[in-house]
């Protein structure tokens, strides 16, 4: 999946290259909300803006993204730390003199490593826990394997502070396929729960969520170009 990312965003920049349309880097702060909670997501892209005529232009962006549950009230700690790699496609709307312009956008991710591996999960939900759940003498856990494929869909506004900057918001849905694997046993009745859950099949689960996104996006054309009014 993660090759598949970098040779997709390859291949359009070279079918499609012109050097007359910006580059851009845009940076944005996500809160993602689904039934576990919260959690946030940081995110870095370069791309390519292309326009489509006079009406409508399109982006072409790889993507880093950082996301992470945060611990109480300080916003310097993270649980469940993942770094994702990705590709994104933004289509938008009105000609790129209009102060305002609305845009429609989705992406994809794949997880590159997470510091939670192997970290336990609630048995129903993609909650962190620390502790084996419990009834009687029968124990049960879920372990954390990854998370191969994270999908958004979303629609917002891109503001223009200045010439070549942006304040971007948006609205969205998520979708995030999660890798884990489960096992119950009787008190007493292995030794290793973790070596032994990972001779079971892997269990696969989707987990959907609401997003609000707000970042900034800044525009670096390589040739000279008139400054909208």
């Amino acid at each position: 999946m993660k090759k598949a990312i970098v040779i997709l965003y390859l291949l359009s920049l070279q079918c499609t290259g012109q050097e007359s349309n910006p580059f851009f880097i845009d940076i944005s702060e996500m809160i993602v909300r689904n039934n576990d909670g919260y959690y946030n997501a940081n995110g870095l892209a370069i791309g390519k803006n292309y326009l489509l005529d006079e009406e409508s232009s399109l982006d072409l962006s790889i993507s880093y993204r950082f996301s992470g549950n945060l611990k109480g009230l300080n916003a310097a700690s993270f649980t469940f730390k993942s770094h994702l790699l990705g590709v994104n496609f933004k289509y938008n709307f009105w000609p790129i003199e209009q102060k305002i312009r609305p845009f429609i956008g989705i992406g994809f991710y794949s997880e590159l490593v997470s510091d939670y591996k192997d970290g336990l999960l609630m048995a129903q939900s993609h909650k962190p826990t620390n502790r084996y759940s419990k009834r009687g003498e029968r124990f049960s856990a879920r372990w954390y394997k990854g998370t191969p494929l994270v999908g958004h869909f979303f629609f917002g506004f891109n503001t223009r502070l200045i010439p070549s900057l942006y304040l971007k918001t948006a609205l969205g849905i998520g979708y995030e396929r999660v890798r884990s694997k489960s096992l119950s046993w009787i008190d007493g009745e292995i030794e290793n729960p973790l070596e032994t859950a990972d001779k079971q099949p892997m269990k696969i689960s989707g987990v959907f969520s609401w997003n609000l996104l707000i970042g900034l996006r800044y525009e670096i054309s390589l040739k000279n170009k008139p400054k909208p009014q």
